[in-house]
């Protein structure tokens, strides 16, 4: 997008479509940061090229991810349990256009959509919820 080259942009769209092909691939002989790994570079490159094939692959490799929790809260216990993190927090940007509550509780919901130019948001509370809703800078994306 820098170079406005589209040789190079259609490269990461093909990377994107292809994406599917790797679905359920055992990136690092069962440690779950090959998936943390691939998925955060799909959510970077889905952000500025919204590849359908590539959104379906994220929602199903994140369920992967997410599977690797343990009851204890913990993943696998080292300090790689934080590109876990990672990854599921901009994930759940993604989900939420860059949107945050200030004064999250149990029981609040937030998700967001873009619609052409338009941002819908949703925004469940129980009764009583106080709290601010936030909204990231937008960021624009050259075509």
């Amino acid at each position: 997008m820098v170079t406005g080259e589209e040789r190079y942009r259609e490269a990461v769209r093909r990377v994107l479509r292809n994406l599917p092909r790797y679905r359920g691939h055992d990136w690092e002989s069962g440690s779950h940061d090959g998936y943390a790994d691939a998925i955060e570079s799909a959510l970077y490159l889905v952000n500025r090229e919204p590849v359908p094939e590539a959104l379906d692959w994220i929602e199903t490799e994140t369920a992967r991810l997410i599977a690797f929790q343990q009851a204890d809260g913990t993943i696998e216990r080292w300090y790689g349990d934080g590109n876990w993190a990672r990854t599921l927090l901009l994930y759940a940007m993604m989900k939420t256009q860059g949107c945050f509550l200030d004064g999250w509780q149990e029981g609040v919901r937030l998700g967001a959509v873009r619609e052409g130019e338009r941002l819908l948001v949703s925004l469940e509370a129980p009764a009583g919820w106080k709290g601010r809703l936030r909204f990231d800078h937008a960021a624009t994306a050259a075509t």
